[in-house]
């Protein structure tokens, strides 16, 4: 939960995104495997 308030917190920077979006993917493609 800390993990998504960080990224909840610091979404809205530049680093925020470009960390958001990878995580986003892998959990996706993880959920497609998985």
């Amino acid at each position: 939960m800390s993990l998504l308030a960080l990224l909840a917190r610091d979404f809205g920077t530049f680093y925020g995104r470009v960390l958001f979006i990878p995580i986003v993917f892998f959990l996706l493609v993880g959920g497609a495997k998985y």
